[in-house]
């Protein structure tokens, strides 16, 4: 079951402390909606589909 995590310096208790998001991320119990990922040869097709609006979700550029 997914559990949706804010991450706020509010102090507010239904939030997580960074450094529980840290070790779920070690843990691998961490996930992220990513819509594409582009090779960093690509960075200017990523900025295009975020300019242009037709991305949809989080981009991601990756070292090759």
């Amino acid at each position: 079951m997914a559990q949706e995590i804010h991450i706020t310096n509010t102090g507010s208790p239904d939030v997580l402390p960074l450094r529980k998001v840290y070790a779920a991320a070690e843990a691998g119990i961490l996930t992220a909606d990513i819509w594409k990922t582009y090779p960093l040869t690509q960075a200017p097709d990523a900025h295009q589909a975020l300019e242009s609006r037709t991305a949809m979700g989080p981009t991601v550029l990756r070292p090759e």
